[in-house]
């Protein structure tokens, strides 16, 4: 239901909205709930034998107890009148047509186990329709469910630091030449690669870095495009 909310409230465009960051989302399109599926939960409302059986169906993995009992509590506080809303309304809306409002760009997370919003139904409702419009990545989690910051905390708050911070090169400095003074670099390479170093090496000297680049190999318009994805 959040990534319903969160999907509708970005293609307004607030002001200062940089990314989007979507964790086993409900689709702005219709849920995939039979008549049946949804009657059985209104019905369940308040229910701990159906609580505790919500719990096993939204979970890949055991959770130690504490988080367990906090995922009870949750589903039995909740109020009834929010309980059928979504159910009877909110998850039927069709919101669809807001997909291409959205401006920033998006990380998906879905759980490979996930048996309430399937990764097919993210990857078909959700992700293909961002990618027209905007720089989407969709990640699957493995040997988890529904429940992704509780089942794969590790791996939700790594993937989203890497999104939101991007490291382009982790590589101490010094590694290529390091690597050229190894037998696992033929001599025809090394002598190749060593050339265009030492090259790059003076173009980017403070005595040359006003020195401008020329393309060797594309036309001026391609050179340019070039440029424009390094800088991205």
């Amino acid at each position: 239901m959040g990534g319903k909310v969160a999907m509708a409230y970005a293609a307004r465009q607030p002001a200062g909205l940089r990314e989007l960051i979507l964790i086993a989302p409900s689709p702005l399109s219709p849920e995939p709930i039979s008549d049946d599926e949804r009657q059985h939960a209104v019905e369940a409302y308040g229910q701990r034998a159906a609580a505790e059986q919500t719990l096993r169906t939204i979970t890949a993995r055991p959770l130690p107890a504490a988080l367990q009992a906090r995922v009870m509590d949750d589903n039995l506080r909740s109020s009834q009148a929010a309980w059928r809303a979504w159910l009877e309304h909110g998850s039927r809306e069709d919101l669809s047509t807001l997909l291409p409002q959205i401006s920033v760009p998006v990380l998906i997370l879905s759980g490979e186990a996930d048996k309430t919003i399937k990764p097919d139904v993210i990857q078909r409702e959700v992700a293909a329709r961002l990618s027209s419009t905007w720089r989407v990545q969709m990640i699957m989690l493995p040997d988890a469910a529904h429940l992704l910051p509780l089942e794969s905390p590790d791996a939700v708050a790594d993937a989203i630091r890497h999104f939101v911070n991007p490291q382009p090169n982790r590589y101490p400095a010094g590694s290529v030449r390091a690597l050229l003074t190894t037998d696992l670099v033929t001599p025809q390479t090394r002598r190749a690669l060593t050339e265009r170093l030492e090259n790059t090496e003076r173009l980017e000297s403070p005595a040359t870095s006003s020195l401008p680049v020329a393309p060797q190999l594309f036309t001026p318009a391609e050179f340019d495009t070039l440029r424009a994805i390094c800088a991205r």
